[in-house]
C-alpha cells in the first residue's frame, strides 16, 4: 500500500469515528478536513483552531498569526500573564502598560497565606490582616501578630478569643481604641462587652443588678433543683421536680422548681 492511499484510508477511518461520536486517541484532536492531528505541547485536548485546554500552569492564548495560520496554543499562565499562583503567592501587576502589561506572582509577606495586589489577603493563626499605615502607592496590607489571649483579630483588635475569654473594648478613644479579649468573669464559659452570655451547669446568665456603664452580665447560681436558669429563675428542673412561680410580684416573681405531686408534674 503506497503513502497516499494510506493517507486516505486514515482520513476515512477518522471521519467514520467522527460521525460514530467518538474521539481521537488521547492526546489527539481533530483538524478541519478530518484528519486525527497531535496536539500541540502542553494541551491535553485539541481541536480545528489548536489547543481546547491546557496542563496545570499553562493558559490558552492566540499563536499571535492571522488568517489559517492562526491558532490557539498554551502558553506558560495566558495573554495577561499569571491566572494563579502557588500557596504564598499573589497575583500583582507588573506595573507596565498597554501590550506589555502582565499578571505576575509574587511571594506573600512573611505570615501571610495568600495575598493580592493590596497585600495580605489572610493570615496563620494568631495574625490579623491589618494595613502597613503607609498611604498611595507604599500602602499594603500586613499580617501582625494579635493580642494575647486572640485566637483572631484584624485591624480593630481581637475578633474571637480563647475560651474562657471574651471581645471587649480596651477603653480607648479614636486611633487607640481597640478590641481585645478579656478573662470571663467567674463561672462564665463565654463572654463579651456586656459580660457573661453562657455559664458553667448549675449557672444562669443574670443582670449584676447595677445600672449604666457599671450593668453586667454574670453567673449566678441556680436556685436548687435548677438545671438551667435565667433572670427570670429556673428554666429546667431536676427529675421529680417541675417548673412553678414563687408566687411573688414585679421585680420579684421567679420561676422556681418544686417537687412534683404523686400524680405527676404537669
Amino acid at each position: 500500500m503506497d503513502y497516499k492511499t494510506l493517507k486516505l484510508l486514515m482520513l476515512l477511518i477518522c471521519i467514520t469515528l467522527i460521525r460514530l461520536g467518538n474521539t481521537c486517541a488521547p492526546g489527539y484532536g481533530v483538524n478541519s478536513i478530518g484528519y486525527c492531528y497531535k496536539c500541540d505541547v502542553n494541551c491535553p485536548t485539541c481541536g480545528p483552531s489548536g489547543c481546547t485546554s491546557c496542563f496545570p500552569g499553562y493558559g490558552l492564548t492566540s499563536n499571535g498569526l492571522i488568517g489559517s495560520f492562526a491558532s490557539q496554543i498554551c502558553y506558560k499562565c495566558n495573554p495577561s500573564g499569571c491566572i494563579s499562583c502557588l500557596q504564598g503567592y499573589g497575583l500583582t501587576s507588573n506595573g507596565l502598560i498597554g501590550s506589555i502589561a502582565s499578571q505576575s506572582c509574587y511571594k506573600c509577606a512573611v505570615n501571610c497565606t495568600t495575598c493580592g495586589p493590596s497585600g495580605c489577603t489572610s493570615c496563620l493563626q494568631g495574625y490579623g490582616v491589618t494595613s502597613n499605615g503607609f498611604t498611595g502607592s507604599f500602602a499594603s496590607q500586613i499580617c501582625i501578630k494579635c493580642e494575647v489571649n486572640c485566637t483572631a483579630c484584624n485591624s480593630s483588635g481581637c475578633t474571637s478569643c480563647l475560651q474562657g475569654y471574651g471581645v471587649t473594648s480596651n477603653g480607648h478613644f479614636g486611633s487607640f481604641a481597640s478590641q481585645i479579649c478579656t478573662k470571663c468573669a467567674v463561672n462564665c464559659t463565654a463572654c463579651n462587652s456586656s459580660g457573661c452570655t453562657a455559664c458553667l451547669q448549675g449557672y444562669g446568665v443574670t443582670s449584676n443588678g447595677h445600672l449604666g456603664s457599671f450593668a453586667s452580665q454574670i453567673c449566678s447560681k441556680c436556685d436548687v433543683n435548677c438545671i438551667t436558669c435565667n433572670s427570670s429563675g429556673c428554666t429546667s428542673c431536676l427529675q421529680g421536680y417541675g417548673l412553678t412561680s414563687n408566687g411573688h410580684l414585679g421585680s420579684f416573681a421567679s420561676h422556681i422548681c418544686s417537687k412534683c405531686p404523686s400524680s405527676g408534674c404537669y
